[in-house]
């Protein structure tokens, strides 16, 4: 978090450095009210509470399957937040954000990559679908993956059961 301290020895440095008392004066200007050093703990408190920008990027790996985890992480803590009396200053902010995050999650609809590359890793399966989905999203996702791996490798049907050749067979089911 940034320090009270510190940013008011750098305003008053930055006043110091100025060629007019005018110019001085709206410098000082700039200097935070407690009440608005409140508020910028709180916001700092809003926005680090979520680690969802750090799950979209890395140099060394793909983090796709992260992608559908933190939105709707990101967007499950933030309406909480902008139902609480606690952040009512950044309820407006806080719906706007919540309508960015609707808007990206909807265009994870057009593409079947997100759910795949989930049930492709190792470490999340099906297991993200069973636990925040829901059985019958769960089994949405299965079938869906089936017929994609299907129309990807070929598969021959057996009373209910696929059998779909090759390695990514083991690393879905």
């Amino acid at each position: 978090m940034v320090h009270q301290k510190f940013v008011d020895i750098f305003i008053y440095e930055l006043g110091l450095k100025t060629t007019t008392l005018a110019k001085r004066k709206k410098i000082d200007q700039l200097k935070l009210t407690d009440n608005e050093w409140n508020r910028l703990g709180l916001l700092s408190k809003l926005l680090a509470g979520d680690n969802a920008q750090q799950s979209f990027s890395s140099e060394g790996i793909s983090t796709l399957q992260y992608a559908l985890p933190a939105l709707e992480a990101l967007h499950k803590a933030w309406t909480a937040r902008s139902e609480s009396s606690r952040y009512f200053a950044f309820q407006d902010g806080l719906h706007a954000a919540l309508a960015k995050i609707a808007e990206y999650y909807d265009h994870t609809a057009d593409s079947d990559a997100h759910t795949i590359t989930i049930l492709l890793d190792p470490t999340l399966k099906d297991g993200y679908f069973k636990k925040y989905w829901g059985q019958e999203l769960h089994k949405d996702v299965m079938k869906n993956a089936e017929k994609l791996v299907c129309l990807t490798l070929g598969c021959l049907e057996f009373s209910n059961i696929v059998l779909v050749s090759g390695v990514l067979q083991q690393a879905i089911w």
